[in-house]
């Protein structure tokens, strides 16, 4: 069942078990390892995903056991940095490892694992390209929003790793489409 899950979160799941090798899967307790990185590619930290784990923040529940739990040892970490192949590109930023995951054969993208990447705003500023946060249409991606150079924003409800393949297309053509910001013709 948890590889069922996990397909059904990832469009192209042998992406993740063949193709992207830094993370690990662990079965039997149904959670995920991913492997976070900083600009110099150093393995800085990780993220687990556990399928079953708490949405909500509760006194009675360890950050180690929420579906989410992040450990970074400097402040720098992203995940996906370590994937990049397209440089002539806009880099693009998203919230979440399972949003990364998505993009990543098409355009360089990093999870920033939060809403508020102030702690790599240094980082994104000194980036020879544009940079496009690709958030979704709530409050957290309004926040994203103000870190890049644009921003598109997803229809309501609707996460990038969810989207159909015809909605990837069109949303890859808005990303490529309009750089006129991009920061190397400046």
């Amino acid at each position: 069942m948890f590889r069922n899950h996990l397909r059904d979160r990832i469009s192209n799941l042998e992406t993740l078990f063949y193709v992207y090798k830094n993370h690990s899967i662990d079965y039997d307790n149904e959670v995920v390892t991913f492997y976070l990185y900083n600009q110099s590619k150093q393995l800085v930290g990780f993220q687990q995903y556990k399928w079953k784990g708490s949405k909500k923040h509760s006194k009675d529940i360890k950050p180690c056991d929420m579906k989410y739990f992040t450990h970074c040892k400097d402040k720098i970490g992203v995940f996906g940095i370590d994937s990049w192949k397209h440089k002539d590109k806009p880099l693009v930023l998203v919230e979440g490892v399972f949003e990364q995951l998505r993009l990543q054969k098409h355009v360089d993208t990093v999870a920033v694992l939060c809403n508020n990447p102030r702690h790599i705003k240094s980082w994104l500023f000194a980036q020879p390209r544009e940079t496009v946060a690709v958030c979704q249409n709530d409050k957290a991606g309004m926040i994203l929003a103000k870190s890049c150079d644009r921003a598109i924003f997803l229809p309501e409800g609707v996460d990038t790793d969810e989207l159909s393949d015809v909605q990837l297309t069109e949303l890859l053509e808005e990303i490529m489409n309009d750089q006129s910001n991009n920061k190397c013709s400046e």
